[in-house]
Formats: structure tokens, sequence, C-alpha cells
């Protein structure tokens, strides 16, 4: 295992568990937060309101740039592409994403750890 993937970030002194949101964590955590680290603070938000998610684990082989999840609940279709703070999306992931906005139905993101609050008002 990485030293990366084996860091924890915790929540902000004072945090006694419950929903997590940007003012959980320090700006210094949010900024040291992997994009595996907050794609599981994201799935787990999803699944406690009740949302079905999609992540493909190895893309290798897959066509490049689609979108980190798509996450499903009656009535609404989302997909996300998470980046950590100060991330970049490919040419391969901004076309994924500017297909997916021209789609009726299609809730189409761009998040990033700072966007917690937002992201927990869309999933609500």
């Amino acid at each position: 295992m990485s030293r990366t993937a084996s860091r924890a970030v915790r929540p902000a002194a004072g945090h006694n568990g419950g929903s997590v949101t940007a003012a959980t964590y320090t700006a210094a955590a949010l900024a040291a937060l992997t994009e595996a680290q907050f794609q599981n603070i994201v799935v787990r938000a999803a699944h406690d309101l009740g949302w079905a998610s999609y992540h493909t684990r190895y893309s290798l082989g897959s066509n490049p740039g689609f979108m980190d999840l798509v996450l499903v609940r009656p009535s609404r279709f989302l997909v996300a592409e998470l980046k950590r703070v100060g991330g970049k999306t490919t040419a391969h992931q901004d076309r994924w994403l500017a297909l997916c906005r021209l789609c009726p139905g299609i809730e189409t993101y761009l998040w990033f750890p700072t966007d917690l609050d937002a992201i927990y008002e869309v999933l609500r």
C-alpha cells in the first residue's frame, strides 16, 4: 500500500460524526485529500441518502475520460468527475463532461473537496 493511500485525513477538531461538510475539515485537510479519499466521502454520503453508485475501479482498456462516479436513484441520474484540490481535467474528461451536459435528464458535475456543501445539497 502506498503512503498516500494509507494516510488518514481526519475531520477538524470538534466534529462529532454525522454529516461531513466542507466545514468538517480544515483547509489543509481538504487540500490533503487524495481523489480516492474524496470519492469515498462522496460515495458514503450518496449511499446514506439513498443513491446507488458505480465506479470503474480498473479502467485499463476502457475509453479514456469517462466520469469517476455514476449515481442513480428514482427519477435522477447523475455523473460526476472528481478532482482533488488543484486537480485539472484532461481533454478526454472535458469531452465527456461536455457531452453529458448536452443530455437532458443527466445531471453532470465536476466536484472538488471544497464543494462538499454543494455536493450534499445536490444529493439530498
